[in-house]
């Protein structure tokens, strides 16, 4: 069987393609290609962020490392007014919009694993170093928690909606783990993942060291959450289970199902803002071991009169509440996904 010929159009490899009965025979690319022009059956939302083909079945569309981490993708509908290649020819001078439309998706070549590493970093860099500094010049205690809401939720709007494309936006271990148990990250990936993530944290932290003096450093106990004194541990690790629970699945549902990803930044942002509105006074609604372990070793040592890094003091007793609630939190969310919400193979339950 002869292999399908290219023509180029801005750059962009268009195939010609040839048809045998009702199937299409359907080049994917040349690898020096910069873009795959792929074609699928079921019609897709133009310009979503998608990390596979989606069948409807969750069989296709779960290539990708993370939810929505594969290229930002466009769709053409063949023979109709969205695609830039309708009614091509066979290489036989054949129309082959036989059966109606046929969507196409054109698909980016993926992003390095440096880039979704970068990405990691630098967003979980940015939530740490804006969430700590958003608990400066509060007027008063009863608009601590309404200044912390505002400023993460915002935050994680933006920064899902600019890296959500490059490495699904994880800037969390919790989350990172979730999407592992959900089959749509390989653990290898997930461990860079989480190394990133720390070392965002802990540089996010050092940060808001140094563009603050003693007193306003002390004043928001460089940005490290603590249980509060009230609390008991399990309570407070239960609160984090729950919440963080509540935001992985909103993030599954949202990201990993291709048909809400457009609504994916706006829905988490809401769900972390949500959340500490909730727990932010029960166990300080981190929901992320990135972001609590690196202020908190920052602080160790940047604290007036800090412990360093004695496990004795009440900063170190407690952050094992800070990793223990949300990992757990994150498995409990996986479980769900696979047990009642997802479709196709990847489903536990019939």
């Amino acid at each position: 069987m002869a292999s399908p010929s290219y023509t180029t159009s801005s750059n962009i490899p268009i195939p010609t393609y040839r048809s045998i009965g009702n199937k299409v025979i359907v080049p994917v690319g040349k690898p020096a290609d910069h873009c795959l022009l792929v074609p699928v059956t079921s019609v897709v939302t133009p310009g979503i962020y998608n990390s596979g083909i989606n069948d409807n079945n969750n069989n296709g569309g779960g290539g990708g490392d993370s939810p929505w981490s594969g290229a930002f993708t466009k769709t053409f509908m063949r023979g109709g007014s969205l695609s830039s290649a309708s009614g091509m020819e066979n290489s036989s001078g054949e129309n082959n919009n036989r059966g109606g439309n046929v969507g196409y998706l054109l698909r980016d070549r993926p992003f390095t694993m440096i880039s979704k590493l970068s990405a990691e970093f630098i967003g979980t860099l940015l939530l740490t170093f804006i969430g700590s500094l958003s608990g400066l010049n509060i007027i008063s205690n009863s608009n601590a928690v309404l200044h912390a809401a505002f400023a993460h939720g915002l935050t994680v709007f933006a920064l899902v909606s600019s890296f959500g494309h490059i490495s699904g936006a994880h800037f969390n271990p919790a989350i990172s783990l979730a999407v592992v148990l959900v089959g749509k990250m390989k653990i290898l990936n997930a461990i860079f993942y989480w190394i990133s993530q720390l070392a965002g944290g802990f540089c996010g932290a050092l940060i808001v060291r140094f563009v603050t003096d003693q007193k306003q450093y002390d004043s928001i106990a460089g940005g490290a959450t603590i249980v509060p004194p009230n609390q008991l541990w399990y309570q407070a690790a239960m609160v984090e289970l729950i919440l963080t629970a509540i935001l992985a699945q909103t993030i599954l549902t949202c990201a990993v199902d291709t048909s809400t990803v457009s609504i994916a930044p706006l829905a988490i942002g809401m769900t972390v803002a949500l959340d500490i509105f909730a727990g932010a006074t029960l166990s300080g609604a981190s929901m992320n071991p990135a972001r609590s372990f690196g202020p908190c070793l920052v602080a160790s040592y940047f604290l007036q009169n800090g412990p360093g890094t004695k496990l004795t003091d009440p900063i170190w007793t407690s952050h094992f509440v800070f990793w223990l609630g949300p990992l757990l939190g994150g498995v409990l969310a996986a479980f769900i996904f696979r047990t009642l919400l997802t479709r196709g193979n990847n489903r536990i339950c019939p």
